[in-house]
């Protein structure tokens, strides 16, 4: 009997359950390709998976309604896949896996491609350092593509201003991406720069992470 049932196709159930799961896995593939830099697609998809992440975990479970989906060895698979959803719906949710954390994987992973974090603050450090002739100042001083390094065009900011973002009004180096629903930027100033906690939007959502001495991921929901 056990064998018989082992051979007969999966449930209904279970192949939603197993079809969420691969969704969610393509989902954090095409942020970590594509949703770091310039692109804001993603940040729509995360509510889409989310929510099929949460109805996968639904299926499975109702499945084990049914008998014949409580016999082994489809009960383990069941159960298996159930908590591949619950666990994944944590992870891409308020997890590690999280929309934020994963773009701010991504920027780094772009950075490292393209010469370092090194090489992209000793850039920023000589460009604060030199007359801001050429530059629009509008509050915050426009940089223009004739002042980017190599690397800075190879990671393709929608901008990039100076602007006075660490403590004390100390000007930063900021390389933009996004829209106004949600952008994030690669802040680099000389190292013992900290951000400034007044740099915040006025809903106080902005998220800083701290990636060396002076070289930030500002992300602004």
């Amino acid at each position: 009997m056990e064998s018989d049932q082992a051979a007969r196709p999966a449930s209904p159930h279970l192949r939603v359950g197993i079809v969420t799961v691969g969704v969610a896995g393509a989902y954090v593939v095409v942020v970590l390709l594509f949703g770091g830099l310039g692109s804001f697609g993603p940040f729509l998809l995360a509510p889409v998976v989310l929510l099929s992440l949460l109805f996968g975990g639904i299926a499975v479970l109702a499945g084990l309604v049914l008998k014949a989906n409580r016999r082994r060895p489809r009960l383990w698979m069941h159960i298996g896949v159930f908590l591949a959803n619950i666990v994944l719906l944590y992870v891409l949710s308020i997890g590690p896996g999280n929309y934020f954390a994963l773009i701010d994987l991504r920027t780094r992973l772009a950075v490292a491609l393209t010469g370092g974090q090194g090489r992209l603050q000793a850039w920023a450090v000589e460009l604060l350092a030199k007359p801001r002739d050429g530059m629009e100042d509008g509050g915050d001083w426009r940089v223009p593509k004739q002042y980017w390094s190599e690397q800075v065009h190879r990671l393709r900011p929608g901008s990039v201003f100076i602007a006075p973002v660490f403590e004390d009004k100390q000007w930063a180096v900021c390389l933009n991406y996004g829209s106004a629903f949600f952008h994030w930027s690669i802040v680099v100033g000389p190292p013992g720069s900290r951000p400034d906690p007044k740099s915040n939007g006025p809903t106080g959502d902005d998220v800083w992470y701290r990636w060396r001495d002076g070289l930030y991921d500002w992300q602004q929901p």
